[in-house]
C-alpha cells in the first residue's frame, strides 16, 4: 500500500479542491490493487530521488492517465513551465494529466516533509517569512500573492525535479540567495533601517524564475535573457513591486545612481552565491565571501578587457561600500551566524582619514536608503508631494525639486505622472527660476518616462509597456502648456507657455536619437493648427528657436516656415521680432545654397516686409539678409544705419531699462550690443558692460537677466583691469540688497567674472565676501555662499589667466573653501543648508572640475564638513537637501577611489582637547 502520509495528503481537502475531484473518487484510485507500488528505498541517509518516487507511483499514475511520450518526469516539467509562462512552452494539458502531475508533485512535497528526509546536495526548501513578520510589511499584499502561487504551483518541488532531470541546480542557487537576503534583511530591520522584509524575501525567491521562461533556442543566452522573463512573470501575476526588484538584480544594475535597500540586499546576496561543477559534472552551489566571489566572477567573465574590468571594479566597490555600511551597523553577513551585534561608533573628530571617508559613504548610503524607501511607498510619496505643494518659500520649493531631480530615475510611472501634475502647477509660480527648474524636470521625466529596459531582449519581443506611454503623456502636457484651460489668467497663461521651449529642449536633448523623430513630429504638429491668438502664436515662435532644424525633414522645415509667413500680417511688434528671430535661426542653421529657392524667396520677401520699429528689428533683418547674399549696396546702407553712430547704443540702454519694453526686444537688443563689441566698438565696452550689469541686477524678466549675465561674461574680458573691478564692485553691491528675488541671479555670473580681476583685487573681493557671510540676513549669506561656490567651480582657469605662483593660488583656494565651511557652521539652519547644497552641487557635482581639483578641495574640507553635518539634528527638508548633496559626494569618492586607488591623505596624530 502507498505510504500513509502520501495517502493522507492526496485525500486532504486542499488537494481535492485544487484538482476538482471528490474524496470518494480519489479513494477509489488509491485503493485499487493496481495503484499500489513499491516505495523507493531512501537508504540510511534518507535522501530522496524524485525519479525513484515517480516509478513507485506508476501504478497509480497509470490508473489516472496514460504515460506521456516524454515520460512522467519530463511531462511534469513541461506542463509546469507552460503554466509559469503561458504561450512560451505551448503544452496542452488534460484534466487527467493535470491530476497526475499534481499527484507526483504532492508526493515529492510529502516526502520532503518527512522527518530527516533530504535531497541530493542537502539543499533546503525555500523557507518564506512567517505571517507575523509579513503583517508588518507594506509589501505584504504582493508577498502573500507570491507565496500562494508558490504553494499552489508546487514551485519548490518543480525546481527540485528540474535540477535532477537537467543537472541545473536553480533551486540551490535561489535558496542560497534567499537565505543570505532574508538573514541580512532581518538584521537591518532590527538595526532600524527602513527595509521591507517581504519585498526582500519575495524578490530573492523569484529573482531567477525567468530562467524557466527562456526558449530552447535561447539556452546559450539564459544569463542575459532571464531578466525579461522574470519581469514578464511578475507583471503577469500582478506583483510589480517585487518584480521590479527581482528583475533588476544584475550586478550592472549597481551602475544606476539610486537603488532601494531591498535591491541592494538582493544584488549583494546574488553576487555571493555561485555554482560550479564537481568531478562528476554535477552542479554544486556555494556561498562565497564578497571578495572571493569578485575573483570567481572575474575568472568566469566573457571577454574581460580593461574597460570591462574597470566596470566590474566599480560595481564591486559599491557592493563593498554597502557591506561595510551593514557591518558598521553590527550586521553579520554570515548566513550561518545571522545575529545582529552591538555597533561601535567613533566620535567624528577622532576618525582618521579612512574612517572619515568611510563615514561619509555610510551617511550617503543611509540617506539614499531612507529616500528610496519613501519613493517605494505610494502613500509616503504622495505626502512628500503635498508637503512640496504647500511650501511657500522659493528656496524650500527648490530643495524639493532637487530631490525629485536626483531620484526621478527610480520613480514608477504612476509617481512620474503625480510629479508631472505638481510640476505643471509650478509653471505658474511667481518666481521665474522655479518655473525654469520645473520645466527642465518635466522634460527629464518625459524623456525617461517609459521604463528603460536595460537588459537584452529575446528576439521578436518588445519591452513590456506601462499603462500610458511617454508619447501620450507628451501630447497631453504639450496641449495643456500651449493651450491652457480658459480658467487660467492671461499672466499665468504666458508664464506656462514660455516654459514649453525649455521642456522640448530638455526632452530632445535627452531622448535617444532613434526616438527623437516621433517627438519632433508631435511638436511640428502644433504648427499645423489653425488661427491662433497673438500670445499663443508668439509662444510657438519663441519655442521654434530650440528645435534642431537639421533633424527636421524638408517637409517639416517647410511647415515651420509657413507658420512664420502666415503671421506676417499681424500688428504685434513681439510677433514681428519673433518671426525675424526664427528666420535668423533658420538661415544660420543652413548654408544659403542648401535653402530651396522658393523658400529663400519667401524668406527675403517676409524679412523685407516686416517693419523696423526697433533697432533690434534692423539688426535681425541685417543678419538674415547678409546670409542670403542680398544686394551689397542695400546691406551697406543697413550696416551704416546700425553701426554708423554711437547714439543708437545709448537709446537702447534707455529702451532696455523701461518696464514697458517687451522682454524679446530687450533680449534682441542685448544680442545687438554684443555684436557691436565683436565688430570692434571697444570705446563702448564699459558702457555696455555697465548696462548689462544693471540689467542683471534689476530686470523683471529672468530671460533678460540670464541673457545679460551671459553677455557680461563675454564683455568683461574686453575691459581694462580697473574697469573690471568697477563692474565687480557694482555687482557685489547687488548681493547686499537683501531682496532675494533680485540678488539670487547674480552669483552665477559674479563668481565667473570675478576671476578676471587682478589677484590683489580678487583677494579684496574674497575678504568682502567673508564679511557678507557674517550678515544676520540669511538671504545675503545664501547668495554669498552661491558666489563662493561658482568662484571655486571656475577657479582652475585663474592660474593660467594671471600666471600666479602656486603658493598664492593654493592659499586663495583654501581661503574660499574655509568660507564655505564657515557657512556650514552657521547657527542659522537655512544658511547651513545652503552651504552644504553649494558644496554638493557646485563643487562635487560639477562636471567642469577635474577629479584632481575635486580631490584637493575634498582634502581641505572633508573632516570638518563631516563633523559639522553630523552634529546637528536634520529637519525634514534638510534631510532631503543633505541626501542630494551626499549623493554628489559619494559619486566623487567612488569614482576617485577606482581611478586613483583611494585617498592618500597625511594623518595628524597630535590631538588636543580643551574644556
Amino acid at each position: 500500500m502507498i505510504i500513509e502520509p502520501i495517502v493522507r495528503d492526496l485525500l486532504g481537502r486542499k488537494f481535492l479542491k485544487a484538482n476538482s475531484i471528490t474524496k470518494k473518487q480519489m479513494s477509489e484510485l488509491l485503493t485499487e490493487e493496481k495503484a499500489a507500488g513499491r516505495l523507493p528505498d531512501l537508504g540510511p541517509d534518507r535522501i530522496l530521488c524524485c525519479e525513484d518516487l515517480i516509478r513507485a507511483l506508476f501504478p497509480l499514475l497509470k490508473r489516472i492517465a496514460p504515460e506521456p511520450k516524454q515520460g512522467w518526469a519530463r511531462y511534469v516539467l513541461d506542463a509546469t513551465l507552460g503554466q509559469l509562462f503561458p504561450g512560451e512552452k505551448g503544452v496542452q494539458e488534460s484534466r487527467e494529466g493535470r491530476l497526475a502531475r499534481h499527484v507526483i508533485l504532492q508526493a515529492i512535497r510529502t516526502f520532503l516533509a518527512l522527518p530527516g528526509c533530504s535531497v541530493p546536495g542537502g539543499e533546503e526548501q525555500i523557507r518564506f517569512l512567517d505571517s507575523e513578520e509579513v503583517a508588518l510589511c507594506s509589501g505584504r499584499g504582493e508577498y502573500q500573492r507570491l507565496t500562494q502561487y508558490w504553494e499552489q504551483h508546487y514551485l519548490n518541488e518543480f525546481m527540485l525535479l528540474y535540477g535532477e532531470v537537467t543537472g541545473y541546480n536553480i533551486l540551490g542557487h535561489i535558496n542560497g540567495v534567499h537565505r543570505i537576503a532574508v538573514a541580512i534583511g532581518r538584521q537591518l530591520s532590527q538595526a532600524g533601517v527602513p527595509i521591507d522584509k517581504a519585498l526582500v524575501s519575495g524578490a530573492a525567491a523569484g529573482h531567477d524564475i525567468g530562467k524557466f521562461g527562456c526558449r530552447d533556442s535561447e539556452n546559450q543566452r539564459i544569463p542575459y535573457l532571464h531578466y525579461y522573463y522574470t519581469d514578464l512573470f511578475f507583471k503577469t501575476n500582478l506583483m510589480p513591486i517585487i518584480g521590479h526588484i527581482a528583475t533588476n538584480h544584475s550586478t550592472w544594475d549597481l551602475e544606476l545612481e539610486n537603488l532601494s535597500v531591498e535591491s541592494l540586499v538582493l544584488i549583494y546576496a546574488d553576487f555571493r552565491v555561485k555554482g560550479g561543477r564537481d568531478a562528476q559534472g554535477k552542479e554544486e552551489i556555494r556561498i562565497y565571501t564578497l571578495d572571493e566571489s569578485f575573483h570567481v566572477i572575474l575568472r568566469k567573465l566573457d571577454n574581460v578587457d580593461d574597460a570591462k574590468r574597470k566596470r566590474y571594479e566599480r560595481v564591486y566597490a559599491k557592493l563593498k561600500d554597502f557591506e561595510e555600511y551593514m557591518k558598521g551597523l553590527g550586521v553579520s553577513t554570515d548566513p550561518e551566524d545571522p545575529v545582529l551585534r552591538p555597533a561601535s561608533r567613533t566620535f567624528e573628530p577622532l576618525l582618521n582619514s579612512e574612517g572619515a571617508i568611510r563615514r561619509l559613504k555610510d551617511l550617503a548610503i543611509e540617506h539614499n536608503i531612507s529616500v528610496m524607501k519613501l519613493f517605494n511607498d505610494e502613500v509616503a510619496f504622495g505626502d512628500l508631494l503635498e508637503a512640496a505643494r504647500s511650501e511657500k518659500q522659493w528656496k524650500q520649493v527648490r530643495s524639493y525639486i532637487n530631490i525629485f531631480y536626483e531620484y526621478f530615475t527610480y520613480m514608477t510611472q504612476r509617481q512620474k505622472v503625480m510629479t508631472m501634475n505638481f510640476l505643471y502647477e509650478l509653471l505658474m509660480h511667481r518666481e521665474g527660476d522655479i518655473r525654469r527648474l520645473a520645466a527642465e524636470l518635466m522634460g527629464m521625466l518625459l524623456a525617461h518616462f517609459d521604463e528603460e529596459y536595460r537588459k537584452e531582449l529575446p528576439s521578436g519581443v518588445k519591452p513590456i509597456s506601462g499603462e500610458i506611454s511617454a508619447a501620450e503623456l507628451c501630447e497631453e502636457y504639450f496641449s495643456r502648456i500651449v493651450f491652457p484651460e480658459h480658467k487660467v489668467t492671461e499672466n499665468h497663461r504666458r508664464w506656462i507657455g514660455y516654459t514649453w521651449k525649455i521642456i522640448i529642449n530638455t526632452l530632445l536633448n535627452r531622448v535617444p536619437k532613434a526616438e527623437r523623430r516621433k517627438y519632433l513630429e508631435m511638436i511640428v504638429g502644433f504648427y499645423r493648427r489653425g488661427i491662433l491668438d497673438d500670445p499663443t502664436a508668439f509662444i510657438l515662435l519663441d519655442s521654434m528657436l530650440y528645435l534642431p532644424l537639421q533633424d527636421c525633414t524638408g517637409e517639416e522645415q517647410r511647415i515651420l516656415l509657413e507658420f512664420c509667413f502666415s503671421l506676417n500680417g499681424r500688428t504685434s511688434d513681439e510677433i514681428h521680432l519673433g518671426i525675424l528671430r526664427v528666420l535668423e535661426h533658420y538661415v544660420k542653421s543652413f548654408p544659403a545654397e542648401k535653402i530651396p529657392p522658393k523658400l529663400a524667396e519667401q524668406i527675403l520677401q517676409t524679412t523685407l516686409a516686416l517693419p523696423e520699429v526697433y533697432t533690434g528689428s534692423l539688426y535681425l533683418k541685417y543678419q538674415i539678409l547678409s546670409r542670403m547674399d542680398y544686394l551689397p549696396e542695400e546691406l551697406e546702407k543697413m550696416r551704416s544705419r546700425m553701426y554708423g553712430t554711437g547714439e543708437s547704443a545709448s537709446d537702447l540702454f534707455l529702451e532696455n531699462l523701461k518696464v514697458g519694453t517687451p522682454w524679446i526686444i530687450k533680449a534682441v537688443n542685448i544680442e545687438y550690443l554684443l555684436e557691436r563689441l565683436r565688430l570692434g566698438r571697444r570705446e563702448e565696452t564699459l558702457h555696455i558692460a555697465t548696462h548689462l550689469s544693471n540689467l542683471l541686477k534689476v530686470s523683471e524678466r529672468v530671460t533678460v537677466r540670464h541673457s545679460a549675465g551671459k553677455g557680461l561674461t563675454y564683455a568683461i574680458g574686453l575691459l581694462t583691469l580697473d574697469q573690471r573691478n568697477e563692474i565687480v564692485i557694482e555687482l557685489t553691491k547687488g548681493l547686499e540688497i537683501g531682496e532675494y528675488q533680485f540678488s539670487k541671479y547674480i552669483p552665477e555670473y559674479l563668481g565667473e567674472i570675478a576671476l578676471f580681476l587682478h589677484p590683489n583685487e580678487l583677494d579684496e573681493l574674497i575678504a568682502h565676501l567673508g564679511k557678507l557671510l557674517e550678515s544676520r540676513n540669511e538671504r545675503i549669506a545664501s547668495v554669498t555662499l552661491n558666489t563662493i561656490g561658482v568662484l571655486l567651480t571656475h577657479y582652475p582657469v585663474y592660474k593660467n589667466r594671471f600666471y600666479e605662483d602656486q603658493l598664492a593660488f593654493s592659499g586663495r583656494r583654501e581661503l574660499l573653501a574655509g568660507l564655505l565651511l564657515r557657512g556650514l557652521a552657521n547657527y542659522d539652519p537655512l544658511v547651513s543648508q545652503e552651504a552644504f547644497h553649494v558644496i554638493g552641487k557646485y563643487l562635487f557635482g560639477a562636471d567642469s572640475l577635474d577629479p584632481e581639483e575635486k580631490n584637493t578641495l575634498f582634502w581641505l574640507i572633508y573632516k570638518k564638513m563631516l563633523t559639522l553635518i553630523t552634529e546637528r539634528e536634520e529637519s525634514h527638508l534638510e534631510f532631503f537637501n543633505n541626501a542630494a548633496a551626499l549623493n554628489h559626494l559619494y559619486r566623487f569618492i567612488s569614482d576617485y577611489s577606482i581611478l586613483h586607488g583611494g585617498f592618500q591623505y597625511p594623518e595628524n596624530h597630535r590631538i588636543a582637547f580643551f574644556s
